[in-house]
């Protein structure tokens, strides 16, 4: 955590990677794919955080959310890929 709160390059990059740019609705087939991740509206709202709340990011709660979440949504991710 002291490393992410003191780097700011790995936190945009968390923070930036963290984020889809569209409800799955209006992407058609991988908007189709993004719904069937888990926590999907919970990735959107924390987008949604993220970019408009910029000034009020709490470090601590992108490195849980990185910490906690972002290995499952790997796994999803790869395994809609490997369905594709």
């Amino acid at each position: 955590f002291d490393d992410y709160t003191s780097d700011i390059n790995t936190r945009f990059a968390v923070e930036r990677l963290s984020s889809f740019r569209r409800k799955p609705e209006s992407r058609g087939n991988d908007g189709q794919l993004a719904a069937l991740l888990a926590n999907y509206p919970r990735i959107i709202a924390f987008r949604n955080i993220l970019i408009h709340r910029y000034s009020q990011v709490d470090n601590e709660i992108v490195w849980d959310i990185a910490q906690s979440y972002l290995p499952t949504l790997l796994q999803e991710v790869n395994t809609l890929l490997k369905n594709d």
